[in-house]
């Protein structure tokens, strides 16, 4: 529930339970259609007295003080107020529009395009907004988006995931909603809380999902959604596995992520981005390790796409996490493979690839697929989880792959931040100092201010010349 938002609920279901024949201008003018109700009803009008009696009058929108935007959502706003960060609607700073906003969406509900069987959200969302500026004669567009999205079981959840530089969206019953940003970092919005109605929204849109379904005899389910062309990750997890919580991940924020902003967003230095590059460049295999949502993947997508345009790709994960790197011209194979990978892997070397890109090692198996990979000479890439080196060695160690790193580039992170490189030589840790060769360091610096992986890519096309890799 988004707070201070209580009595505008209220109005807005009684004027759509009981608004007779002025619904639409309950919904669109409430404050113009009140007052009308109240003139008709003071001359005597009984079924205007009726409205009266069962509809309250609109409520004053909530005024927040706003001290800056940290980022503008389009129908809402992510923003700072006396040092706390809210989710404030734009219908909340003009007269009367939050009540219009709120009972607009209830009178959306259930509203689909016709001839599309199974419309995607944003295209009920984009519907539903036609129908709100008509209603509202035409403007302002971000009113009948907002209530366009309160009429979905993805509000006001889905109005945080409209942000570019929004990574992540996640909560858990009864507490607050965190907002991963990915400039102003780890964030609690401290006026969204998920109660009970928000929890079972969100987990019944999974559950419609074709491969969706989550209860007792499944607690966790993650499907993918479609979002104004983007892909977002929703997980839900119920008891016994967890309390009631949720996870939305924005996938399309790693095009927001190539490897010159995480250098000035001190994700790594420079030094230690140009040293990385170069390894997976010469070949040596390359292991990002860290705990779960420390930076692994969007580290390992940075990467990818910085990747010579005349290699050839093949990404094997057990979900698909990074982008489609056709997108920026590369020769990119991507695979979904759950469960084992070794003799899936064996199969896709056939392919003759240059970058072979592992997704994350779960298991002995797919630990296996790293080592196989390497042993082939192709040049790897991979993530798994560790909470620190201490943590890798011991699990590399009890699937007997330990010897499988000797050699190997190891980047260790922790809180979207790279700790350290190191390598495992004769079976123990051996930290390494990112001495990078001049001419993958001058590059890197070039790119500085590049701030989407197009950008980045077009930037190095137009000043590098590729030979057998960079330099």
């Amino acid at each position: 529930m988004l707070l201070g938002e209580s009595r505008i609920a209220l109005y807005a279901r009684a004027a759509l339970e009981h608004g007779d024949r002025w619904i639409e201008g309950l919904a669109a003018r409430p404050l113009e259609t009140y007052d009308e109700i109240r003139a008709m009803a003071a001359r005597g009008d009984r079924r205007a007295r009726s409205v009266l009696e069962r509809v309250p009058p609109p409520p004053a929108s909530p005024k927040p003080k706003i001290d800056s935007v940290v980022e503008d959502l389009g129908p809402a706003s992510l923003a700072l107020s006396q040092g706390r960060t809210l989710l404030v609607p734009k219908s909340w700073l003009r007269e009367g529009q939050a009540a219009s906003a709120a009972a607009l969406g209830e009178y959306l509900r259930g509203k689909y395009p016709s001839g599309a069987p199974r419309p995607d959200i944003w295209e009920v969302v984009s519907y539903r907004a036609k129908i709100a500026l008509r209603m509202l004669g035409g403007g302002p567009y971000d009113l009948a988006l907002e209530a366009a999205i309160r009429s979905t079981k993805l509000w006001p959840i889905l109005v945080l995931l409209l942000g570019d530089d929004v990574a992540e969206v996640y909560g858990s019953l009864g507490s607050p909603v965190y907002v991963d940003h990915i400039v102003a970092g780890r964030l609690v919005v401290e006026n969204l809380r998920v109660d009970n109605n928000d929890f079972e929204r969100i987990r019944s849109l999974v559950e419609i999902h074709p491969h969706g379904g989550v209860g007792y005899a499944r607690p966790m389910a993650k499907v993918d959604v479609e979002l104004s062309g983007r892909r977002i990750r929703l997980t839900v997890d119920v008891p016994p596995a967890a309390t009631p919580c949720f996870d939305a991940r924005n996938l399309a924020a790693m095009s927001r992520l190539p490897l010159p902003r995480l250098v000035a967003l001190g994700t790594l230095s420079v030094e230690e981005a140009a040293f990385i590059l170069e390894m997976l460049s010469v070949g040596t295999p390359v292991l990002v390790a860290g705990p779960t949502a420390s930076g692994k993947t969007t580290l390992c997508n940075a990467l990818l796409a910085l990747s010579d345009p005349s290699w050839r790709i093949v990404s094997a994960e057990e979900v698909r996490e990074i982008e489609d790197l056709r997108e920026y011209g590369l020769l990119h194979h991507a695979y979904s493979l759950p469960g084992a990978r070794t003799d899936a892997v064996i199969a896709l070397l056939h392919r003759n690839p240059d970058l072979v890109f592992l997704g994350e090692i779960l298991d002995r198996e797919h630990a296996r697929a790293f080592a196989f990979a390497a042993d082939s000479g192709f040049r790897v890439l991979a993530t798994t989880h560790a909470a620190d080196r201490k943590g890798l060695v011991r699990k590399w160690r009890s699937w007997d792959l330990l010897d499988a790193l000797d050699g190997a580039l190891i980047v260790l992170m922790k809180e979207r931040r790279v700790l350290e490189l190191g390598t495992i030589s004769e079976g123990s840790w051996e930290r390494l100092d990112p001495t990078p060769r001049s001419d993958y360091l001058s590059i890197l610096k070039s790119l500085h201010g590049a701030s989407t992986n197009r950008e980045a890519i077009d930037r190095l096309r137009r000043e590098v010349v590729w030979v057998n890799g960079l330099g």
